[in-house]
C-alpha cells in the first residue's frame, strides 16, 4: 500500500520536483517531519533507476568527518590524508556518478555536516554535470529548522503541504478497496478515514483492518496512536507542531492531527470530520431512498400537505419529515419495516442538518440496509 501512497498525484508531483532537481544534477536536502515520508526514497529509486544509489547511516560514523567518510567507503586506491578536500573527492573517478543518501544525521553531527554540503555544493560547479556525484541528505525533527541556503548546485525540497483532499480520498478508496465490506459501508468508510487521517499514512493503514464500528467511532483507536507518538499538549508554533507530525497544510488551511486531538481531548473537530465524510454521502442516500418512497406509495401520500407556513401541493416535493409525519400520524397505513426505515432516514437527516456524526447504531441498524449490499 505505501508505495502506492508515493504515486498519489500530491506525492507524485513531490518526488517528481526531486527527481528533476537529481536530473539536473543538483544535491538534495530533504526536509521531512515524523512518520509521514516512510518509502518516499524507496519510491524515488525506480524513477532514477540508471543511477548508482548507495546510502550511508551517518550515526554510525559520527566521529568521523563528512570528507574523511566518503573518501572512506568511495576511494580505495588512495587512502585519505588530511591535505585532501572536497575538490580532489570530487574529481576522483571511483567517486563519480553516484547517488549517495545521508541519513541518520543528529544535532551533533549536522553542523559539520552542514559546513561540509555548503563547500561541496560550490565545489560541484566545477565538475561535470553528468560527471557528479550527489547528495541526498534527510533532516528531521529540529533539523529542519536549520536547513542549508540553496545553491545553483543544492536544492531544499520541504514535505510540508504536498497533499491535497484527492490524494486522501484516493488512498482511502485504494486501502479499502479488497476489504470484505457492503458497498455503502465503505462508501461511508471512505470519507471518514481521509477526513481522520488526513496527510498521514500510517492512520490509513491503521484503519484499513478496522471493522465498520470503529471506523464510525474512532477515538479510542485515534487516543492509542497519539500515546504511542508520546505527542504533548501546548505546542504552540506552526513549524514545531509540522516537525513533529501535529500539523500540516491541507488547502492553504493549517490542520492538526486527529490522534493529538483525540489525546488531548478536543473531540468537537474530530466530530465534525466525521460528520463532513458523512453529509456528502448520506444525504443523497437519503434522497434517493425519498425519492423510491415517493413512488413507492404515491397512491397512499396525501397533498396538499401543510407544513409550517408552506403548503405542498406536488407529491414529488414532500420531504422525508412529511413523509414520515404522515405515516406516523394515520395518513396511511404501511408494513412496520417500511415505517421503520423511513423513521431512520428521518433521523439521518436531522442528524446531518444539525451538523451532528450519526451514532454507528443509527448507520448500521437493519432497517437502513448498510449491512446487506452486495459486497465489492
Amino acid at each position: 500500500m505505501r508505495q502506492f501512497w508515493w504515486q498519489l498525484p500530491g506525492p507524485s508531483d513531490f518526488i517528481s520536483r526531486i527527481e528533476q532537481d537529481l536530473r539536473d544534477a543538483k544535491n538534495i536536502v530533504l526536509l521531512l517531519p515524523q512518520y509521514g515520508a516512510l518509502g518516499l526514497l524507496d519510491a524515488l529509486r525506480p524513477r532514477l533507476s540508471s543511477a548508482r544509489w548507495r546510502s550511508i547511516k551517518v550515526s554510525e560514523e559520527e566521529n568521523i568527518n563528512p570528507l574523511h567518510l566518503l573518501w572512506k567507503k568511495y576511494i580505495t586506491e588512495t587512502e585519505y590524508h588530511q591535505d585532501h578536500n572536497v575538490d580532489d573527492l570530487l574529481q576522483h573517478d571511483e567517486f563519480a556518478q553516484h547517488i549517495i543518501c545521508i541519513n541518520g544525521i543528529t544535532q551533533s553531527t549536522w553542523p559539520r555536516w552542514k559546513d561540509f554540503l555548503l563547500q561541496y555544493a560550490h565545489a560541484c560547479r566545477s565538475v561535470l554535470p553528468q560527471k557528479r556525484s550527489l547528495l541526498c541528505i534527510s533532516l528531521t525533527n529540529e533539523l529542519v529548522l536549520d536547513s542549508p541556503t540553496e545553491d545553483v548546485c543544492l536544492s531544499n525540497h520541504s514535505l510540508r503541504s504536498y497533499i491535497e483532499p484527492i490524494d486522501m480520498l484516493l488512498y482511502a478508496a485504494m486501502i479499502l478497496k479488497k476489504k470484505n465490506m457492503p458497498r455503502l459501508q465503505k462508501q461511508v468508510a471512505i470519507p471518514i478515514i481521509a477526513n481522520l487521517a488526513l496527510w498521514d499514512p500510517l492512520v490509513y493503514e491503521r484503519f484499513a483492518y478496522k471493522p465498520i464500528e470503529i471506523i464510525l467511532s474512532p477515538i479510542d483507536t485515534l487516543k492509542n496512536i497519539g500515546l504511542e507518538r508520546s505527542w504533548r499538549a501546548g505546542i504552540e508554533c506552526t513549524e514545531e507542531r509540522w516537525i513533529n507530525g501535529i500539523a500540516d497544510t491541507i488547502d492553504g488551511k493549517e490542520m492538526i492531527h486527529s490522534a493529538f486531538l483525540a489525546q488531548h481531548g478536543t473531540l468537537d473537530e474530530i466530530n465534525r470530520r466525521i460528520w463532513t465524510a458523512q453529509i456528502g454521502v448520506l444525504m443523497p442516500f437519503v434522497e434517493e431512498k425519498r425519492q423510491q418512497l415517493i413512488s413507492d406509495l404515491k397512491d397512499l401520500l396525501i397533498v396538499p400537505h401543510s407544513a409550517g407556513y408552506k403548503v405542498i401541493s406536488d407529491v414529488r416535493e414532500l420531504e422525508i419529515g412529511h413523509i414520515h409525519y404522515q405515516a406516523n400520524n394515520g395518513f396511511f397505513t404501511i408494513n412496520e419495516h417500511t415505517k421503520r426505515l423511513i423513521t431512520r432516514l428521518r433521523d439521518i437527516r436531522n442528524c446531518l442538518s444539525h451538523i451532528e456524526a450519526l451514532s454507528p447504531e443509527l448507520l448500521l441498524c437493519e432497517d437502513i440496509g448498510l449491512n446487506v449490499d452486495t459486497c465489492t
